[in-house]
């Protein structure tokens, strides 16, 4: 039934939080903790150019090690692409192109 899908623009809200690709993904961790996501779209300028997601983060934070001189790792080494969404779509398009 429809209105078990319902469109993604009446589930979306007003005041998005996003990252850029250059933060560092210590930051990307403490803001999503901090304002209680799990993903965060990732901008360019006003384009969104994929998603990352908390569970990417931390996996990579956990199986890293800093080292002296290795610059830190960025959003843009786990920011996941995804497909562009017509206003029309409906919440298992959006969840199939998170999966994918």
């Amino acid at each position: 039934a429809l209105d078990d899908d319902p469109p993604v623009t009446g589930l979306m809200t007003q005041r998005i939080v996003a990252i850029v690709p250059e933060a560092e993904l210590s930051v990307a961790l403490r803001l999503m903790a901090a304002r209680g996501v799990r993903h965060l779209p990732v901008l360019d300028g006003a384009r969104c150019v994929g998603l990352v997601l908390d569970t990417d983060v931390a996996r990579l934070l956990a199986l890293t090690r800093p080292e002296p001189g290795v610059p830190p790792l960025r959003v843009r080494d786990v920011c996941r692409r995804v497909p562009a969404l017509e206003p029309t779509a409906r919440r298992s398009d959006a969840a199939r192109g998170m999966q994918a």
